[in-house]
């Protein structure tokens, strides 16, 4: 494939040492997008569905050829079509993916059965505990927000699209000033101007939820806790003392809701604290599965703890390992050439340039980030076990 039949698309490039390489093809039209709930994740399944050159059976027997490390996503913001090949193969890897995503056939035939695969995709998350429990604090953080709810949509959501919904959305939102490439290893590609991609969601206002506890009665005997809030977006000034303080709450056997929770109390086995990055904000929650009658006991513990961070000193060994552990982190982030891809991705679209790794805090300006964002309210979800 010569430069000119990228499109137009934009092109980033970053060496990586070794025979395999990874492509990207990112698209600027994740669910945050749709006017319709689960259209986004529809059409990124039915684009698989055949080309103008090829059928379906035959774009899954040339990514068999590749090597058969292709697979694609969608999420809030964008949609990912994404492999890792030989390098040698780049040429035709990144030929096999814009063939079909820019120029899908969506055959009338396929859409009903890739219909029956979503349905069967939501069932199976529906069937987990963990995840119902999970889209309820994203409804009480987000709130009415594109965020807020479910990637693949409802069953019903799913039922109400139409192939023309979907032919309609590839044509106003697959377009080359919509999407980037990101390649890693192989022969580097002719520069092209970067677009704005990933700039179209507004950044949410510094808005704190205000405090809501939510219960869902799910499957199984273990309840499962959700306390959370929104944090800014990677771009915000606060972000990187986020990053390590989520860390030192949560992020390691050590942290001080592990340490509290499950070492010093016994309350539960499965304990930790995430983020959840968008472009317009971050999802910042701390889970624990506890016994259903420890459940109080369990939320009245991450609300002190949180209390307690912005409180009290944070020590030098807190400090230390929480910078270890996050320069470990990173590293894994670029072990092979697909990791590097999304790293690359994640901060093109936060940040519209490649970056360095996360600076290191001090204590104070940690203890600054958690006055400003963990003291104030938060969202409570928990799913308790089917009487």
């Amino acid at each position: 494939m010569s430069s000119q039949d990228h499109a137009g698309c934009p092109t980033i490039y970053r060496p990586f040492p070794g025979p395999i390489g990874a492509l990207g093809v990112f698209v600027d039209a994740g669910s945050a997008h749709e006017p319709k709930p689960g259209l986004a994740h529809l059409t990124e399944h039915l684009v698989f569905r055949g080309s103008r050159t090829r059928t379906g059976a035959q774009i899954l027997a040339d990514d068999t050829r590749l090597g058969g490390h292709g697979n694609a996503y969608t999420s809030e913001d964008e949609v990912g079509y994404t492999t890792s090949v030989l390098a040698q193969d780049m040429p035709k890897a990144l030929a096999h993916l814009l063939d079909f995503v820019l120029s899908p056939s969506f055959p009338c035939e396929a859409f009903d059965a890739e219909r029956r695969i979503i349905h069967a995709e939501i069932a199976t998350q529906e069937d987990q505990p963990e995840w119902q429990v999970l889209q309820v604090l994203n409804a009480q953080v987000w709130g009415a927000h594109a965020y807020g709810r479910a990637i693949a949509g409802t069953h019903a959501d799913l039922d109400a699209l139409t192939l023309d919904d979907v032919c309609d959305y590839h044509a106003t939102h697959y377009t080359p000033d919509r999407i980037q490439i990101v390649q890693v290893g192989g022969v580097k590609p002719e520069p092209r101007p970067l677009n704005n991609w990933g700039r179209r969601i507004t950044p949410l206002s510094a808005y704190r939820p205000p405090s809501s506890r939510a219960i869902t009665h799910v499957p199984g005997g273990q309840a499962h806790v959700y306390v959370g809030t929104r944090l800014p977006a990677p771009s915000h000034p606060d972000f990187p003392a986020l990053v390590r303080l989520t860390d030192i709450l949560g992020g390691s056997g050590s942290s001080r809701l592990s340490m509290e929770i499950r070492e010093n109390r016994g309350l539960a086995y499965s304990v930790g604290a995430g983020l959840d990055v968008r472009v317009a904000g971050t999802l910042w929650c701390a889970y624990v599965g506890c016994h259903p009658s420890n459940v109080d006991t369990v939320v009245d513990v991450i609300q002190a703890t949180l209390a307690d961070v912005a409180q009290t000193p944070i020590s030098d060994a807190e400090l230390e390992s929480a910078h270890t552990y996050r320069t470990i982190v990173n590293t894994f982030a670029e072990e092979t050439a697909g990791d590097v891809v999304r790293k690359v991705r994640q901060d093109m679209v936060h940040h519209g340039c490649p970056q360095p790794p996360l600076p290191a805090c001090d204590a104070s300006r940690l203890r600054a980030a958690a006055e400003a964002w963990f003291t104030g309210p938060m969202a409570v979800s928990i799913g308790l076990p089917d009487d």
